[in-house]
């Protein structure tokens, strides 16, 4: 097992995707599941969520400052580990 992460320190930190861009690509990922007044209320909320001074903004300085602490190759780790490598049920 030594030998499996013998260069996980010399890894690149994996950065925090920007948030325009990730609020882009999951409007572009939703619309063929939407009805037109579905994806036109979700481009609304997605508009809002990032909005200046809005929720996504203050979601995003936490997610890098808690980020920045952590020190961690890739942000998304404890997630990952929580929600996937933890479970003890039956995965799909």
């Amino acid at each position: 097992m030594k030998e499996t992460f013998k260069f996980q320190e010399s890894l690149p930190i994996q950065p925090i995707p920007d948030l325009e861009e990730t609020c882009n690509k999951f409007i572009e990922w939703v619309e063929p599941l939407l009805t037109e007044e579905e994806f036109n209320h979700t481009k609304e909320i997605v508009r809002d969520f990032n909005s200046k001074n809005g929720e996504g903004e203050k979601l995003q300085e936490q997610l890098i400052t808690w980020a920045e602490g952590n020190k961690l190759a890739s942000w998304t780790a404890p997630l990952w580990y929580d929600i996937y490598l933890k479970a003890r049920y039956s995965l799909v």
